[in-house]
């Protein structure tokens, strides 16, 4: 038999080759490495503290290391030292007796924003939820609205919300301003806080 055909039926026949767990390792190691290539080691987190807290931030960072705005959004929330939160939807529905609605499909919170908030566990954003008022339902982009969130010991946080989709998904920032007060909160009445959230927003 060929040394070639040796070799692929030894790797073929590995156990540790085919075991799903190893093929998981392997996967999240080359994920990993594409992402430190695609973004340079740090160059991305480097770049991303000069800029502004935004969703135009990601936007702008993805034209520039060539990524799609779901990637860059993505390590926009895991590279920032500040609290944020990145909400990626799927594209706004409407359903029949519920209106517009976007089901979840990833939350990706900066680790400062985890710690202090917890990860949100929301599956579908409608317009009842907090979120509801800043999915772009006629515009690209949503303009920057405020709420209010609570952390894990019960403080309420002045928070800023916007959005922006594209034709496979709609992406929402989400980040804190500062802590609420008796007399700094002023709130939309018809704000509800959202089901399953682990502080909760309102």
């Amino acid at each position: 038999m060929p040394t070639h055909r040796k070799l692929y039926r030894f790797f073929q026949e590995c156990e540790k080759t085919l075991a799903p767990e190893i093929a998981d390792l392997f996967e999240r190691e080359a994920n990993n490495f594409a992402r430190f290539a695609l973004f340079q080691g740090d160059c991305y987190a480097r770049l991303a503290a000069d800029c502004e807290m935004s969703i135009k931030t990601p936007m702008k960072l993805a034209k520039k290391f060539g990524a799609s705005v779901y990637a860059s959004a993505r390590e926009f929330a895991r590279k920032i030292t500040g609290r944020a939160v990145v909400y990626v939807l799927e594209p706004v529905e409407y359903v029949e007796g519920a209106g517009a609605q976007a089901s979840v499909r990833r939350i990706e919170p900066s680790p400062s924003f985890e710690k202090q908030f917890g990860r949100p566990q929301d599956s579908v954003i409608t317009m009842d939820h907090a979120l509801g008022q800043v999915l772009p339902l006629v515009r690209r982009m949503t303009s920057p609205t405020t709420l209010s969130m609570t952390d894990r010991n019960g403080v309420d946080h002045e928070c800023v919300a916007e959005a922006f989709k594209t034709p496979w998904n709609v992406f929402i920032l989400l980040y804190p301003i500062g802590a609420l007060t008796r007399s700094t909160i002023v709130l939309p009445a018809n704000i509800k806080p959202a089901a399953g959230s682990p502080g909760g927003m309102r």
